[in-house]
């Protein structure tokens, strides 16, 4: 075994290995402490990499060996379970960013957490899918609030990411009360949470919502958040409710992921009065990007929350992104929803109603608004049928796009026949980061629909019709290609657009 590496793997080995004044006998009875080897463990015997391996360590045992090994300088890789911690780089301030996951353990972070305290170059820390519990996030917790008291040093950790694991509500909670400043303790440098797939369910959603309330629960809130990620937690319409409330009054958040939560129509009817201007009750002008796709909106009687969509998107100035795909919406309701991204009477050419959202769902709605472009590709992007009744609003008001490619999506709800290539997508981006700018795949279902191109072909004839300077020829190209459509439908949107525009199928 080269001399700058130590193994220990059992009590015997170590018991072997280890002179007595190297053993900790103070330790707890039967726990790894009282076999560590301490010198190599706090710096006094130079050695660059440490494994405690079947030592069975415990919480216990791993708040001890932070501590022991938070000043040393030289101990690049230490391994208590499977996970190897990079306890040098972290104490000489070597690190910008630290994403650790395979085989990461609550011990592993209550030894982050110690060698955390004085650092003063991390900025971003990954600890997703490690399978961290509760004491986790109540460790990471007591360890922020340590970086933010007055004696503290870290200012500089501003992205944590613990997606995938199970933190649970108390979890949650422990994690947010080192960010609230209590006690006269400045506000602390984080700004990004990503903390999908918890298991956080109504009740976590409550505790953030305490967190993010401007002096919720008589305490300050947590406002240096500016991005925050709760996607497929369980939170439900209720839990979505109480966060909505949070944020009426709240101006720092400005990102939200709430998608995968089934928040149902009242979910979404909470977050819509929130986003609409209100004199008399408030309302949240700071939030520019919310994602409440895949949430069930669509299902059963969602009437009350289309027309909400459609009210918020006429009147609110501030959402600069939107995603509501994957809802389950027909092509009325989407119409409803979009109508604001075309003028007040569908007036070909003139202004639409919103020209500040950038985007909805994966188009780039203001470009169009905006009169931005000229050649716009929205190649490949998985859009769907409601995707196609956007764009028929969008291309109304716009006087600017002269060729459009919208090849290889799934505008007619299919990506083939027998509906593959989506179950292909869906599974290769189950298997990706919640916190990524990624969707859940192709928006086709399987079933043949084109009523959202035929809407599209429509709007495109009106267009065409109302701008009479137009020369005789085409005025450019509609690609859609790769986007299986049918024959029928072929014949029936060259019959509808005509000639001045060339269609590539």
């Amino acid at each position: 075994m080269p001399s700058n590496m130590l193994t220990v793997r059992d009590e015997s080995a170590a018991m072997d290995m280890l002179p007595p004044q190297e053993l900790v006998l103070g330790g707890p009875s039967g726990s790894a402490a009282a076999r560590l080897p301490v010198p190599q463990l706090n710096g006094t015997t130079p050695i660059s990499e440490l494994s405690l391996i079947d030592l069975h360590v415990g919480l216990t045992d791993a708040i001890f060996i932070g501590a022991v090994a938070s000043a040393n300088t030289a101990l690049t890789s230490l391994t208590l379970h499977t996970c190897v911690l990079p306890v040098a780089q972290l104490v000489t301030n070597k690190l910008p960013k630290l994403q650790l996951s395979k085989g990461l353990k609550d011990e592993d972070v209550a030894v982050l957490a110690t060698c955390l305290a004085e650092n003063t170059s991390l900025e971003s820390l990954d600890l997703s899918a490690g399978g961290l519990g509760e004491k986790a996030g109540v460790l990471l917790g007591g360890c922020l609030e340590q970086l933010d008291s007055p004696g503290g040093f870290n200012r500089t950790l501003s992205t944590l990411k613990l997606n995938e694991n199970r933190l649970e509500m108390l979890g949650l909670q422990g994690l947010l009360r080192g960010l609230v400043p209590n006690g006269g303790r400045p506000v602390h440098p984080l700004t990004t949470l990503h903390i999908a797939r918890n298991n956080l369910g109504p009740k976590g959603a409550k505790v953030l919502a305490d967190a993010l309330r401007p002096g919720g629960d008589g305490a300050e809130q947590c406002n240096q958040l500016h991005t925050v990620t709760i996607s497929k937690n369980n939170v439900g319409s209720k839990g979505a409710r109480v966060l909505a409330d949070a944020l009426r009054r709240n101006t720092t958040l400005a990102v939200l992921k709430l998608d995968g939560n089934q928040i149902g129509a009242a979910g979404t009817i909470a977050f819509t009065d929130i986003l609409t201007p209100n004199v008399e009750e408030g309302s949240n002008g700071t939030l520019t990007s919310l994602d409440i796709s895949s949430n069930e909106v669509g299902q059963g009687d969602a009437s009350e929350a289309v027309e909400a969509l459609g009210a918020t998107l006429a009147r609110n100035t501030a959402l600069r992104v939107l995603d509501i795909s994957l809802n389950d919406f027909g092509t009325e309701a989407m119409q409803t929803i979009s109508a604001a991204l075309a003028s007040p009477d569908r007036a070909p050419g003139k202004a639409a109603t919103n020209t500040t959202l950038d985007q909805l769902n994966r188009i780039p709605v203001g470009s169009m608004t905006r009169n931005e472009v000229v050649d716009l590709q929205i190649a490949d992007k998985g859009l769907g049928v409601a995707d196609a009744v956007i764009l028929s609003a969008c291309v109304l008001s716009n006087t600017s796009v002269r060729n459009l490619d919208l090849s290889h999506n799934t505008l007619c709800g299919t990506s083939g026949e027998d509906g593959s290539d989506d179950d292909d997508e869906e599974e290769e981006e189950e298997e990706s980061s919640d916190d990524d700018d990624s969707d859940d795949g192709g928006r086709g279902d399987g079933k043949y629909n084109a009523e959202g191109l035929i809407m599209l072909a429509q709007s495109l004839r009106e267009k065409v019709d109302a701008l009479k300077e137009l020369p005789s020829g085409p005025i450019g190209t509609l690609d859609l290609q790769g986007n299986y459509i049918d024959d029928d439908t072929k014949h029936l949107m060259g019959k509808t657009i005509g000639k001045k525009i060339k269609l590539l199928f």
